[in-house]
């Protein structure tokens, strides 16, 4: 496997955005088919005061909207996602 680095000015913003070019055209999008049952990895989870468990979730098939009842592998119960966001769209909310 053949490395090549790239170098952007130092002290100028010059070159990032071909750096950005070349890295989406030689990395591959992730894979994972939306119309599959979902299947996803908890990264990280934290307790918030105002909004109560929050969970940093990596989907790998299916989607998630809010309102879809989820079933955590480790407690073996049921859970309800309030709400979803990406890392791009807006949040979704929802109440359940």
């Amino acid at each position: 496997m053949r490395t090549t680095r790239f170098w952007p000015a130092r002290k100028r913003v010059q070159g990032v955005d071909e750096i950005l070019e070349r890295v989406i055209e030689r990395i591959p999008a992730p894979g994972g088919d939306p119309a599959e049952p979902l299947q996803a990895l908890v990264i990280d989870s934290w307790f918030d005061n105002y909004v109560g468990v929050v969970m940093l979730v990596r989907m790998v098939n299916g989607s998630l909207k809010p309102k879809d009842k989820l079933l955590l592998m480790s407690p073996g119960r049921p859970i309800c996602a309030s709400r979803s966001a990406s890392s791009r769209p807006r949040p979704s909310h929802a109440t359940c």
